[in-house]
C-alpha cells in the first residue's frame, strides 16, 4: 500500500480495539458486491545532488518522475451480525488486478467510524474504507435528510478531516443524488494535504450507496522530495442480497 493508503487508514477515524465482539460466522446477514475501478496516477519531484554535493534548490536540480496504475475488479461486503454497542458486524474484501485484499473484519459503527484490528489496516484499501463509511446506519439519518447536508469532521494525532455532504437531487426511483466534499490536512514532519470531490448515488429505501465516483489529489510535502497522487474511485452496486435479484 502506498504511503497515502497509510495515510488514510489513520484520517478515516479508524479506532483500534483490543478484541471484537463475536458474530455468527454462518450466512451473512445481507451480501454487497461491487464493481470498483480505481486509477492512480503519482508525479514525483526530486531534488537533485550537485557536483559538490550540494543539493540543488530549482531549476535543472530537480528530477521528475511520473507512475500510474489503474485496477479493476469487485469488492465484496458481508453483514454477519452487531456487536453490543449496535456497530455494524461486516466482512470486506477486494478482487483486482493490481490492489487485491484479503477479507477482514471490520466494525462500523453508526456514526461511519471503523474499527480494524491493529494487524489487518493495511490490508483493507482506501476504497473499501470509503465504502464502509457510507453503509453506516446514520449515514444518511432521518435529521440529515431532512437538512438536506451534514458535515462530518474528525481528528486523531496530527490529522483533520472535513466532509461535507449535500443531497443535489434525487431520481425517478427515489434515489439521492449526494455531492462529497472532503479536505484533510496533516502535520508533522512529512505533511501532506489533501482534497477530494465527488457524487454519489444512495438509496434511501435499502441505506447503501449504488454507486460512488470520487477524485482526490494529495500533495506529500518532503524534505528533498514532494508527491502528488491524483485518485479516481468509481464503484458500481452489481447485487444485493435484500433487494430483488440480488
Amino acid at each position: 500500500m502506498t504511503h497515502l493508503g497509510k495515510v488514510t487508514a489513520v484520517l478515516v477515524g479508524v479506532i483500534l480495539c483490543a478484541s471484537i465482539a463475536s458474530a455468527d460466522q454462518g450466512k451473512p446477514m445481507r451480501h454487497l458486491v461491487y464493481k470498483v475501478g480505481v486509477t492512480l496516477s503519482t508525479q514525483t519531484d526530486e531534488l537533485t545532488m550537485g557536483e559538490n554535493g550540494d543539493t540543488a534548490t530549482g531549476g535543472s536540480g530537480v528530477a521528475h518522475y511520473t507512475g500510474g496504475t489503474l485496477s479493476r475488479g469487485t469488492i465484496t461486503v458481508d453483514v454477519v451480525g452487531f456487536t453490543p454497542d449496535n456497530a455494524l458486524a461486516t466482512q470486506i474484501s477486494e478482487a483486482t488486478e493490481t490492489r487485491k485484499a484479503p477479507v477482514v473484519r471490520v466494525d462500523v459503527t453508526s456514526d461511519g467510524q471503523l474499527r480494524i484490528p491493529s494487524d489487518q489496516i493495511l490490508n483493507v484499501t482506501e476504497e473499501e474504507q470509503t465504502l464502509l463509511r457510507m453503509l453506516a446506519r446514520n449515514f444518511l439519518s432521518d435529521e440529515n435528510l431532512s437538512a438536506g447536508k451534514w458535515v462530518h469532521q474528525a481528528s486523531q494525532d496530527q490529522a483533520n478531516v472535513h466532509e461535507e455532504y449535500q443531497i443535489t437531487g434525487s431520481q425517478p426511483n427515489g434515489d439521492l443524488l449526494i455531492s462529497v466534499n472532503q479536505q484533510v490536512k496533516v502535520a508533522g514532519a512529512q505533511p501532506s494535504d489533501t482534497t477530494t470531490h465527488g457524487t454519489v448515488t444512495y438509496s434511501s429505501k435499502y441505506k447503501v450507496p449504488t454507486s460512488i465516483a470520487l477524485d482526490g489529489r494529495t500533495h506529500h510535502e518532503g524534505v528533498q522530495q514532494t508527491e502528488t497522487d491524483d485518485t479516481k474511485v468509481n464503484l458500481d452496486l452489481l447485487s444485493d442480497s435484500f433487494q430483488p435479484g440480488g
